[in-house]
């Protein structure tokens, strides 16, 4: 099963996207802040990741490049 994280601070995006990727087979993570993303990205693997660009405690560029910086140690 293919995993993907969804990162946005509003619920209802975050549910809407959750009940849409289900149905279409993916496991779907869900987090509501930017720390949020990167510590369930670094607790397993993901396929794709949809990320909001504004939340509240970090820019979406912002975990993309902390995402980035955690996979090249590995």
């Amino acid at each position: 099963m293919r995993t993907m994280p969804v990162a946005d601070d509003d619920e209802r995006i975050r549910v809407l996207l959750e009940t849409e990727l289900t149905l279409e087979g993916y496991k779907v993570i869900l987090a509501g802040t930017g720390l949020q993303t990167i510590k369930k990205i670094k607790e397993g693997t993901a396929d794709l990741l949809i990320l909001d660009i504004k939340m509240p405690d970090m820019h979406g560029l912002e975990v993309l490049e902390a995402i980035r910086k955690d996979y090249k140690k590995h």
